[in-house]
C-alpha cells in the first residue's frame, strides 16, 4: 500500500480510481501508508478528494498524518477554505498549528516529498 500510495504521487495520476484507492488508504491501519497516502493527494491536487481528507481528519490521530492531510488539503481546491477556518478554530493546538503553518509556508513541516522509496532515488 505504501508503494503505491508513493508511486501514484509520483506520477502525480489524478485518474478517479487512483484519487479512491488512496482515499481508502486513508483508513489503513499502517501510519505510514496514510502518510502516504496523503502526501499523494496533495501531489494529485484533486478536489474530489476533498471529502476523504475532510474525514480522514476527524478521526486522525498522529501528528505527522494530520500535517500531511492538512497540506493535502490546502492543494486540492475546491472549498478546502471553509475547512481550514475550522481547523484554525480547532481546541486541538496541535491542529491549530498545523493549519497555520500549512498556510504560512510550504516548507514549514521540514523536506517535502520525505524520501521514499529509501534510498531516494536520483534523477
Amino acid at each position: 500500500m505504501v508503494a503505491a500510495a508513493w508511486a501514484i504521487g509520483q506520477l502525480r495520476n489524478s485518474s478517479p480510481h487512483a484519487v479512491s484507492s488512496l482515499g481508502h488508504a486513508l483508513k489503513d491501519d499502517n501510519n505510514d501508508a496514510r502518510l502516504k497516502a496523503a502526501w499523494a493527494l496533495r501531489q494529485v491536487r484533486d478536489s474530489s478528494a476533498l471529502p476523504n481528507i475532510r474525514e480522514a481528519l476527524t478521526r486522525e490521530t498522529n501528528t505527522d498524518v494530520r500535517r500531511a492531510l492538512i497540506r493535502a488539503l490546502t492543494n486540492s481546491g475546491g472549498d478546502a477554505a471553509q475547512t481550514m477556518a475550522q481547523l484554525i478554530d480547532s481546541r486541538d493546538p496541535q491542529l491549530r498549528e498545523a493549519a497555520v503553518r500549512s498556510l504560512v509556508g510550504r516548507n514549514a513541516f521540514g523536506p517535502w516529498p520525505w524520501p521514499s522509496p529509501r534510498p531516494r532515488p536520483w534523477p
